[in-house]
């Protein structure tokens, strides 16, 4: 069998391969590139040829072993997608059934509420003002005519976090700070967050809180 019939009956072989694993291939592919496979014969048989014959039959079984690598490496991926088109085939999911919906959230009724007053004000023509929730006793109280003296302040359990910051008790003193900015008149509101250490269980920070 000359160098082209061993070519063409490789190719054939690996073309209608059926390898189900990666062991059948490699078994197949032990076949050619192996100790003892074809290749390796064909190789050995070097020897045997006459000295100005060598060098063109050595380089002709090297280039039919570049394109059967090359073959080998094709043939390998497309196993290797067969084998996964398989698995997928084989599983009982059926993945085109549509998954459970999940209910989308709502807004908080506080939230509701509060943008609909926003809404309402603004379409009047009232700005939306944002102050700081920690704030400063100034804004807070003093620049509102409740100086340090004042006996409101025991009205207003306040959460200090030092002599001079605390958390706002009021968004009254957002105005203060617009109108450091801008100059009467002016239209505005400042909805957010306050915070008080109320008693009544209406306003306090904690419906838990013990007697």
């Amino acid at each position: 069998m000359n160098l082209k019939e061993i070519r063409e009956e490789l190719l054939k072989k690996l073309e209608n391969l059926q390898a189900k694993t990666e062991r059948d291939f490699a078994e197949f592919k032990s076949q050619i590139f192996g100790k003892s496979g074809v290749l390796t014969g064909l190789m050995k048989s070097l020897k045997d040829l006459p000295p100005d014959k060598k060098p063109q039959a050595g380089k002709e079984i090297n280039d039919l072993r570049v394109e059967l690598v090359a073959a080998c490496d094709e043939k390998e991926k497309e196993l290797h997608r067969m084998s996964i088109e398989r698995s997928i085939n084989s599983q009982t999911i059926d993945l085109s059934i549509d998954k459970c919906g999940h209910a989308v959230g709502s807004m908080h009724p506080l939230n509701q509420v509060k943008k609909r007053l926003t809404d309402y004000f603004v379409g009047n023509g009232y700005i939306v003002y944002d102050s700081p929730e920690i704030e400063t006793d100034y804004y807070n109280f003093q620049a509102l005519n409740v100086p340090l003296d004042h006996p409101a302040r025991d009205m207003q359990d306040t959460f200090f976090i030092n002599d001079n910051m605390l958390l706002r008790t009021q968004t009254s003193a957002g105005q203060i700070r617009l109108m450091e900015k801008y100059k009467p008149p002016i239209k505005m509101i400042c909805p957010g967050r306050v915070y008080r250490n109320d008693d009544d269980s209406t306003h306090s920070f904690s419906v838990n809180k013990p007697k």
